[in-house]
């Protein structure tokens, strides 16, 4: 999967002040370069093909015995006009943005004593990468096969499974693991430990991860409350990342098998037939929801062979205290990772169900990491930082484009302070340093994995 974000700043004039301007390429609409003053009676501003097509500038007042016209069409000159008797100066140009174009090089030229004043800068800089912590259930459930699993064991399949996606991811993305852990001392769970601490997927993390799945010990009981807490916690907690993670979302995966069989702090169940009850499930559900709503850390759940079982909470009456797929879906839509349209009753559930005894678990379970991948790249870019001493980022300027499939034809998203139209773009807070995507526009990126998408930037020239 390949995904590129191109932000590019583009001057615009600070004023009104003579100028010469040069440029190639392929500008967006509304950013033309300022028209150069004109030469004698019939001078005309530069417009652009291959930046704007804009209007033509204003006439020049003209300048004494002054000749031809500035060169206009995108690359080649126009034929020069003969002016008339004027005044000593030449008037400026201006150009009003149209749709852009591509190639051509525009170029204008000033009249008596124009200065250079549009001088072009650029930046192109990559979204935030994410930073996930995956949590995986390695309780003695594990050890069990499912008609999905090919009579290999579950935890034998997730092995294979992320070890399989891991050498996928982005090499940019942070990613660290951990496991269900118990202890059995007095005071609870105080046996966590992060088994492979969040680094970037460089080759030698690749590796730290597939060497920790592939020989991790499995636990009797299931503390899924603890467990998604401590990764939580770790996660949220961990700083120690280059200056470019700075701004990153932050994912819990957690990858489970079955229904909690110790409340929180390791708690005793006090649910039917081991299970925690449905007061100690809520604990966890609103944990989660808590992290989403307080510091914006999202948990994605995927339910394994296993995690459809209702004879897990099945009473002495015969009655099932509560539906696992839905309590699973309950977590996922408290931790902000829920699709639109999905039912905590099923069919269409809203976590990452994976117990059709039809599918093949370790194909499905290794599609699941690379979507999960392709989800959480980053909607949020960073306004660049300017270099150049003669120029400041406009932010009334801004354009965003979306090319579908990453191809040459573009999709201008609107600004939409709110989000009220789902589809366009809003400057994350009142400090403006992020562009963000809005609901509808992040979600067709994310499910493009060709997408690109540019911002630009407009600049004015310090004069």
């Amino acid at each position: 999967m390949a995904r590129f974000f191109r932000l590019a700043a583009f001057p615009l004039l600070a004023s009104l002040a003579a100028c010469s301007s040069s440029s190639t390429g392929d500008n967006p609409p509304g950013f033309g370069s300022a028209g150069g003053s004109g030469n004698g009676a019939n001078g005309t501003g530069s417009s652009a093909t291959g930046a704007v097509d804009g209007a033509s500038g204003s006439t020049g007042s003209g300048a004494s015995n002054g000749t031809g016209a500035s060169d206009n069409a995108g690359g080649s000159s126009s034929t020069d006009n003969t002016g008339g008797t004027g005044d000593a100066t030449g008037g400026t140009g201006t150009t009003t943005g149209g749709a852009a174009n591509t190639g051509g090089t525009v170029s204008s030229t000033g009249g008596a004593g124009g200065i250079n004043a549009c001088v072009e800068t650029s930046a192109e800089a990559q979204a935030a990468p994410p930073i996930l912590e995956i949590v995986v259930d390695n309780t003695q459930s594990m050890s069990d096969t499912a008609p999905s699993t090919g009579g290999q064991t579950k935890m034998a399949c997730t092995r294979q499974a992320l070890a399989a996606a891991f050498p996928t991811m982005p090499a940019d993305y942070a990613v660290g693991m951990t496991y269900y852990h118990v202890s059995n001392v007095a005071g609870g769970c105080n046996d966590a430990r992060q088994a492979v601490p969040i680094a970037p997927m460089t080759a030698a993390q690749v590796q730290a991860l597939t060497n920790s799945i592939n020989t991790q010990a499995q636990i009797q009981m299931t503390p899924s409350e603890d467990a998604w807490r401590y990764g939580a916690t770790y996660l949220q907690g961990f700083n120690s990342l280059p200056a470019n993670y700075a701004t990153s979302k932050r994912y819990v995966v957690v990858l489970t098998d079955g229904v909690p069989t110790l409340g929180y702090n390791c708690a005793d169940s006090q649910g039917c037939n081991q299970g925690v009850s449905v007061a100690q499930y809520q604990s966890y559900i609103d944990a989660v929801g808590a992290a989403y709503a307080g510091t914006g850390l999202q948990t994605f759940v995927i339910g394994i062979p296993g995690s459809e079982n209702t004879n897990q909470v099945t009473c002495t009456n015969g009655t099932i205290e509560y539906n696992p797929q839905t309590k699973l879906s309950e977590v996922a839509l408290a931790g902000g990772t829920a699709p639109s349209g999905c039912s905590t009753t099923g069919p269409t559930w809203c976590h990452i169900d994976l117990t059709n005894p039809n599918i093949n678990f370790v194909t499905e379970l290794t599609k699941v990491i690379g979507a999960i991948t392709s989800t959480v790249a980053s909607c949020e870019y960073a306004v660049p930082e300017v270099t150049d001493p003669t120029l400041v980022i406009d932010l009334s300027k801004v354009e965003v484009r979306y090319y579908p499939g990453g191809g040459t034809t573009y999709r201008a998203l609107q600004r939409s302070d709110g989000c009220v139209t789902a589809g366009g773009w809003q400057f994350t807070d009142a400090s403006q340093t992020h562009v963000m995507l809005c609901s509808d526009a992040c979600d067709t990126i994310k499910g493009d994995p060709g997408a690109v998408v540019e911002v630009y930037f407009g600049c004015l020239v310090r004069l």
